[in-house]
């Protein structure tokens, strides 16, 4: 019988193909998977406010109060960085993103542009090819992908020279959130020394502090926190900065320095998130470091309080006030600050609407110092919560009373004319107008000569007293000749002529209005007038065509005038 030949493999060859193959297998989805995997990996903790849990891995068994201390962390970088100008990753920039760009991946990519861009790949002069690779890298940060984002802004770095700082920035920050710290550190000082006037100056200068920081140089990174302090003052900013500079100064055991930090955001930056934290960092540096307990004096209690006051929150600013209020010995040894106090709590109050708690703190303020640098302030809001609490009378009585002992006040025109508003609004005409006579007789350059003015007029035409109204409108077109006001004078001036049969003086005066702005509604009013007296006059003919050569359209939409450009007209 005739034998068949078989192929015979023997067991030691079976199991090197299988490992071979487990091998490949194992390559490939490692390959394919790990951008995935890495996407997934985070680089720290941070808490709801966005202050660090914690940031260094060898600390992970420290307690709450010590992972405060522990500074920034990637997840910081792009919260305090946000969007800029639409470039910014909404996502947690604490992804790293992948680790190798996919030649596929990058082909795909290419692949949905047009064939010019796919030709151009390995030429980066033309200016559109730049614009693509920028769009590509920015788009890439977005996605939390800065190994691509690098890869691609490198390309273009020397080439794109319009956007040269924004690539700078975003190649720094891209290496920043990649670990790469070093390398960060070298490309946001290129930003920072040769784009001075880059939009990116304010961001960059802080992220370099961090990425010092982050790569553990605690000295250079608090001395770039002063730069940023110096250079920015006026920043958002500047309660983190003066948090990392602290803690900065806490690990390189400068605790005396690192207190200053946290006791200046507590005092003067008493809004941020940050003075929380930083109260409770002073508490445990007295508590662990020997430090003395953090007691804030009067005059820093006051400088608290008066910058949240200052920024409207009146509740944190009631609740440091009432410290002063309460302490002991402040009105004996700090009697300016303690009358301030008094007054700006009942300011306080005032602007809550609280106005029974706002008398009762201005009243206390003017019977403890009725000679003080706010004793006419405490009058005049006293005045006026009176007013808002329904006491009319006492309010007047209260606005007397300031003009008595503090006739040059600021608040004196300002009293008077509240006198005439209450007795104007109870019908009092009479006194409103004794009132408002003396606000123009005696503060003759005070704010409120406009309202004055045209109220007593009002009120001495509505009397039919036609002669005194006509010398209060003619008083008020002299005093503000030149704007609407006069124009508004004139016009009643001239129905006060009417009123005392002097028609042709009426005519003469409407016709002046009419003269200075045809197209205003006391034009109109006085072409009315005119038309009904017998004496029209011709409307101007209005071009209304929208060109810049057209005169008469910067008066019907001054507004958008100077912004009219010619058109250019080219002969074929």
């Amino acid at each position: 019988m005739k034998k068949h030949n078989t192929l015979s493999i023997s067991p030691i060859t079976l199991a090197k193909a299988f490992w071979i193959f487990m091998i490949i297998f194992f390559l490939f989805f490692s390959l394919s998977g790990c951008s995935s995997l890495l996407e997934g990996k985070k680089a720290g903790v941070t808490n709801s406010t966005g202050i660090p849990a914690n940031s260094d891995s060898d600390e992970n068994a420290t307690s709450n109060q010590t992972n405060i201390t522990n500074g920034v962390t990637t997840s910081i970088i792009a919260a305090k960085s946000g969007n800029s100008n639409g470039s910014g990753s909404s996502e947690d920039p604490a992804s790293i993103g992948q680790s190798t760009i996919s030649e596929t991946a990058e082909d795909n990519q290419k692949n949905d542009t047009s064939d010019s861009k796919t030709e151009n790949t390995g030429n980066t002069n033309d200016l559109e090819t730049q614009r693509y690779y920028f769009e590509l890298g920015i788009k890439s940060f977005e996605e939390a992908k800065y190994v691509e984002a690098q890869y691609y802004l490198e390309k273009i770095k020397s080439d794109y020279i319009i956007l040269a700082d924004y690539i700078k920035f975003y190649i720094a920050k891209s290496m920043l959130l990649q670990k790469k710290y070093d390398m960060a550190v070298e490309n946001y000082r290129n930003l920072i020394d040769n784009f001075p006037q880059s939009i990116f100056q304010e961001k960059a200068t802080i992220e370099l502090g961090d990425a010092y920081y982050l790569k553990k140089d605690f000295v250079k990174a608090a001395g770039q926190y002063k730069i940023f302090q110096t250079k920015f003052p006026d920043s958002g900013l500047i309660p983190y900065s003066l948090f990392q500079s602290g803690v900065c100064k806490e690990k390189n055991s400068n605790f005396e320095e690192a207190y200053a930090d946290y006791k200046n955001i507590y005092i003067k930056y008493p809004e941020s998130d940050y003075a929380k934290y930083a109260c409770e960092n002073l508490a445990r540096l007295s508590e662990q470091n020997g430090l003395p307990a953090f007691i804030p004096t009067v005059d820093e209690l006051y400088a608290r309080a008066e910058k949240l006051f200052s920024i409207y929150y009146y509740d944190m600013a009631l609740a440091d006030f009432n410290k002063i209020i309460a302490s002991s010995d402040a009105s004996n040894k700090y009697p300016d600050i303690y009358s301030k106090t008094l007054f700006k709590t009942g300011m306080c109050y005032f602007n809550m609407n609280d106005y029974a708690n706002s008398k009762k703190y201005l009243d206390m303020n003017y019977e403890r110092f009725p000679t003080g640098g706010y004793a006419d302030d405490s009058l005049y809001y006293l005045g006026r919560c009176l007013t808002n609490l329904n006491a009319s009378n006492e309010a007047i009585q209260t606005y007397k009373m300031l003009l008595e002992k503090f006739p040059q006040s600021n608040y004196a025109d300002d009293s008077l004319y509240r006198c005439g508003r209450i007795s104007y609004m109870a019908d009092d005409w009479q006194n409103a107008a004794f009132y408002y006579q003396r606000v123009i007789d005696e503060y003759p350059g005070g704010d409120k000569l406009p309202d004055v003015y045209w109220e007593l007029g009002w009120i001495q035409y509505r009397l039919e007293e036609f002669d005194s109204a006509l010398i209060t409108f003619d008083k008020m077109s002299v005093s503000f000749k030149g704007t609407s006001l006069e124009e508004k004078s004139l016009f009643w001036k001239a129905k006060c002529l009417q009123k005392l049969d002097k028609q042709s003086e009426a005519i003469e005066i409407y016709k002046k209005i009419f003269s200075i702005n045809a197209l205003s509604y006391y034009g109109f009013a006085s072409a009315k007038a005119l038309e009904i007296i017998g004496n029209p006059v011709s409307m101007p003919v209005i071009d209304k065509n929208l060109n810049p050569e057209n005169q008469n359209i910067s008066k019907i939409i001054p507004e958008i005038y100077n912004e009219l450009i010619p058109p250019n007209i080219t002969n074929i």
